[in-house]
This record gives C-alpha cells, sequence and structure tokens, in this order.
C-alpha cells in the first residue's frame, strides 16, 4: 500500500497542463436512476450538474486509496516511480513508452 503523502502531488500538478475543460460525458442512466436524481435535485434545491459533479467527487475520494495502490501497481511493473507514470498516462505520453518496449 502506498502512503498518499508520500506522493510528490506539487512535481506532478506542475508537470500537467491546466484541463480546459474538466467536464467528463458519462454514458446514459437508467430512467430510475435520471428521475431519481431530477427528484432529489429539486428536493434538495441543486443543480443536476452540481450534485453529479458532487457525486463523482465523493465516489473518487472514496476510491482513492484502491486507485492509488493500482496505479503505483503498474508503475512498478514498468519500472517507473508513481510520479513518472503517473504524469506520463495523464499527458499521454505512456503510449511512446509503451513503443519502445
Amino acid at each position: 500500500m502506498v502512503d498518499i503523502n508520500d506522493i510528490d502531488w506539487e512535481r506532478i500538478a506542475s508537470s500537467l497542463p491546466e484541463v480546459k475543460d474538466a467536464r467528463p460525458s458519462v454514458a446514459p442512466l437508467a430512467q430510475k436512476d435520471w428521475y431519481f436524481e431530477k427528484v432529489c435535485n429539486v428536493v434538495m434545491n441543486r443543480s443536476m450538474a452540481q450534485d453529479l459533479q458532487s457525486l463523482i467527487t465523493a465516489q473518487l475520494r472514496r476510491h482513492e486509496q484502491a486507485r492509488i495502490d493500482t496505479i503505483a501497481f503498474v508503475a512498478s511493473q514498468k519500472g517507473m516511480s508513481f510520479e513518472d507514470f503517473f504524469i506520463a498516462v495523464a499527458t499521454g505520453k505512456i503510449d511512446e513508452l509503451e513503443k519502445t518496449e
């Protein structure tokens, strides 16, 4: 298990370009889920976009350690540090690394 505090997040952040539009697209929701979300948002006086952003962020935080461990495992398989691997994947350079192996 990788300790989240041992990762050089500042180095990673300084190596990545700013995302201009960080609005992910999602697959269609089931009818029940769509209407449930719609009604909940009306009751909570929130926009759907605001609520979906909160839900996605909560899920990312909830599974953060497992995801970090997965990234660290794959990075070690490639013989790379967590930070170097993260940056390479995030910037699309991992494809270049794959071709050289």
